[in-house]
């Protein structure tokens, strides 16, 4: 019997640390993307807008590094102060105050509207515009967790949806589609009931990421041809963390390890 208690504490080691390796209460969280976009500047006025495009120019380090953006039209990737008709219960062709707080040091981003509130008369950018965020994975972590607040809205009087999407890539590999949602129909009264906003909070193990630990995080909003159809997308408190190992669970993952390489010697002594 005695002859097994060397390997029995070794496998019961070995136990716990992948235990503690896979437990986030024993693991170290690291922040590898963060951005509320609080430190835009020159938004003098609730009716300010300011493209990312014109942000990157002059103030890159207001946005994380590495952004770039894509759009039919340049105003159509902007950040806006809480406070904008866009978010703000007295106008309800918006997002309804989803934004909080809804003053003028809180700001957030827009993809698909160039100013003022969603309007039904406003002219649609038609096409594919977004905003991409990478950010790097440090080595050794097993899990990433992604969360950020969105809201999703407009009109869309036919059976035409746009289209929100939330991406990450490595940019070779199959792009992973984390969030879709599509406009609902007949929206001619504007966002009331009809809003898809939330707090997007999910955690992924390292082996259901893209290989490459450079990735981005893509925002996305896809508006189809009709001029019936107008819809914007409001993102706001991105935030991208990694799990890694307390260096206690290494610690008793190499004691095992090395318990079992001396039950072994002793084996082959025998």
């Amino acid at each position: 019997m005695h002859k097994f208690r060397g390997l029995t504490k070794a496998i019961l080691l070995i136990s716990i640390s992948l235990f503690l390796w896979s437990t986030p209460a024993f693991s170290t969280t690291i922040t590898v993307l963060d951005e509320d976009f609080d430190d835009v500047t020159n938004l003098s006025n609730p009716a300010s807008v300011r493209t990312v495009k014109n942000i990157l120019a002059n103030d890159p380090g207001q946005l994380p590094p590495g952004t770039t953006w894509s759009a039919p039209g340049a105003a159509n990737v902007n950040v806006r102060r809480a406070d904008n008709a866009i978010n703000t219960r007295s106008n309800t062709k918006g997002f309804d105050s989803f934004f909080t707080p809804a003053d003028s040091q809180n700001r957030f981003l827009i993809l698909g509207d160039n100013s003022k509130a969603i309007l039904k008369d406003d002219k649609p950018t038609t096409g594919t515009m977004g905003v991409i965020f990478p950010f790097v994975l440090p080595a050794g972590i097993h899990s990433m967790t992604v969360s950020y607040e969105y809201a999703f809205d407009g009109f869309d009087k036919i059976n035409a949806d746009d289209i929100m999407s939330v991406i990450i890539s490595d940019g070779y590999s199959l792009p992973m589609l984390i969030q879709s949602i599509t406009s609902p129909d007949n929206r001619s009264a504007g966002s009331i009931g009809n809003i898809s906003s939330g707090i997007f909070e999910e955690t992924f193990l390292i082996g259901e990421l893209p290989p490459s630990s450079n990735l981005s995080l893509i925002f996305q909003l896809s508006e189809n041809s009709s001029l019936k159809t107008n819809t914007a997308v409001g993102i706001d408190n991105v935030r991208v963390t990694v799990a890694a190992p307390e260096p206690s669970s290494f610690l008793l993952l190499g004691s095992g390890l090395l318990g079992l390489g001396f039950y072994g010697r002793k084996r082959l002594k025998k």
